[in-house]
Order: structure tokens, then sequence, then C-alpha cells
């Protein structure tokens, strides 16, 4: 399982790179960072209604201050090809 997550890891970090994502990785999970985002909670809102399923990373802060960015899931992710489609769908929504 390790192997077939960071092959998926890989992948997803791969694409966020190349685009305005600033990806870290954290378990079974990517912190993705957009450049410019001044409120994840309206990404959040958005992706909530939309998809892909990602979390506010501020709600997870206990200052309730932190750094906007999105907690997103990367286990879904089989190929190059579905971690380009799901960016894809984000980019849309920011």
């Amino acid at each position: 399982m390790r192997k077939l997550y960071a092959e998926r890891r890989d992948a997803t970090i791969a694409y966020w790179e190349n685009t305005c994502a600033l990806p870290q990785p954290g378990g079974v999970r990517l912190i993705l960072r957009f450049k410019g985002l001044q409120a994840d909670r309206d990404l959040f809102a958005r992706m909530h209604t939309e998809g892909p399923y990602a979390e506010a990373l501020s709600d997870w802060s206990m200052l309730g201050d932190g750094a906007p960015a999105v907690l997103f899931n990367f286990t879904d992710v089989d190929l190059q090809h579905t971690a380009e489609k799901l960016g894809q769908r984000i980019l849309k929504l920011l």
C-alpha cells in the first residue's frame, strides 16, 4: 500500500508543482497552498458543492488564523491523468 499511495501522491504533486499551488505531503493527504488564495473557506464551500472534496485548513487551526490552504485527499488518484483532471476542476473553482 505504501508504494501505491506514494505513486498516487507523486502523480498529484507533479501536477500541482506545475500550476499555482505549493503542495506539502501529509499522510494520504496534501496541503495545497494556492498563490494568491485569500480565503480557504470560500474555496472549500465551492469544492464542497462542485467537488472534489477537500477541507479548509484554517478550520483545523486552533487559533483560526492559519494560512489559507486546503487539505486534499489523493487516495482516489490512480493515474497522472486523474490527478490532472481533478486539478483542473479545482483550478476552475479558484
